[in-house]
């Protein structure tokens, strides 16, 4: 007999209400952040390729003025070895001509004239003129094979401490002195 008015449950009809909602949002939230990972994975990814393509081209553009640099100072070096001033022995002329050149291209540390045996005879540092390049390997170089020898960038006793290239090319003539521009 149950009183009017008043409610039984039994205990198996009675749930709580919104029990499944934890559920849900854990899906949720796993389901948001598999979604972040796989989008910053991605981005990640496009970042990466994109800034591969930039260095990739600024690379290039490095290598083309490299190029072109080192294709001006070889044609340098060839029209100065046929400079007749340097097929003569006129130090005076050497010198002054000598003297003019890192004017107009400031970018030269060191030129020099040596004669055959590796004396240097003019040379944009006076304190040079004189000295024996004979064991330098840039003059051995070109006497060996009478040709243009360009050298790696290294420190050299011409550069002064300098890391620098350097391009010597054979002046041909009678008495056969190297010129070299580092």
């Amino acid at each position: 007999p149950n009183p009017i008015g008043t409610v039984t449950m039994d205990a198996q009809t009675h749930r709580p209400p919104y029990r499944w909602l934890p559920a849900l949002i854990l899906s949720l939230t796993l389901t948001a952040l598999a979604i972040g990972f796989v989008s910053l994975r991605y981005v990640e990814s496009r970042l990466v390729a994109s800034t591969g393509e930039s260095l990739a081209l600024a690379a290039i553009d490095i290598v083309d003025k490299l190029d072109l640099l080192l294709l001006e100072r070889y044609g340098d070096i060839q029209m100065l070895s046929q400079t007749e001033v340097f097929q003569g022995r006129s130090r005076p002329a050497m010198l002054a001509h000598l003297a003019r050149i890192p004017e107009a291209y400031p970018l030269y540390l060191w030129l020099g004239v040596t004669d055959a045996d590796g004396r240097i005879l003019a040379a944009t540092n006076p304190a040079d003129i004189g000295r024996d390049r004979s064991r330098s390997p840039w003059f051995i170089a070109v006497r060996n094979k009478q040709t243009i020898d360009i050298r790696d960038a290294e420190v050299s006793e011409e550069s002064d401490g300098t890391l620098a290239g350097a391009f010597t090319a054979p002046i041909l003539s009678q008495q056969g002195p190297a010129l070299s521009l580092i």
